[in-house]
């Protein structure tokens, strides 16, 4: 990796990136800025990283800022306020920001104890002649 091209001009060209995307009202890319300081994403990642030995914070703290304008955009995806391909931006936000489909489940009625007896049966052994079984109780 090319840890030795980075000098203070890397902050402001990440800066100037960062204000270009606000102002112009499109979603940044961390490898576009990745390109623009030329260097690898893996290098930005690396730079972006508080325990690498190649830790630069000021730029780190740009890096989050540019990725919470990400997930700030494809948000507004997904919610139909900014054009754009909502499958996609569904999938980057789970893939890239920890975002998971939920669901709610409603139980009505009184629950149902199931106790599982462990009577050794094994699966991978065929010969065994006991059985797994579910017994609901009284």
């Amino acid at each position: 990796m090319a840890k030795t091209k980075y000098n203070e001009q890397c902050v402001g060209i990440a800066e100037k990136y960062y204000k270009e995307c606000i102002r112009k009202d499109i979603t940044p890319y961390l490898n576009k800025l990745a390109r623009r300081l030329s260097i690898s994403l893996d290098t930005l990642n690396e730079w972006s990283k508080s325990d690498s030995e190649y830790y630069k914070k000021d730029l780190s703290v740009i890096i989050k800022r540019i990725k919470q304008l990400i997930e700030e955009r494809l948000q507004e995806i997904v919610l139909g306020e900014r054009k754009g391909h909502v499958i996609g931006a569904m999938f980057r936000l789970k893939a890239q920001h920890g975002y998971m489909e939920t669901s709610k489940q409603i139980n009505e009625g009184s629950p149902t104890t199931i106790v599982v007896a462990d009577t050794g049966y094994n699966p991978l052994k065929p010969s065994h002649k006991s059985k797994q079984q579910l017994v609901k109780p009284s």
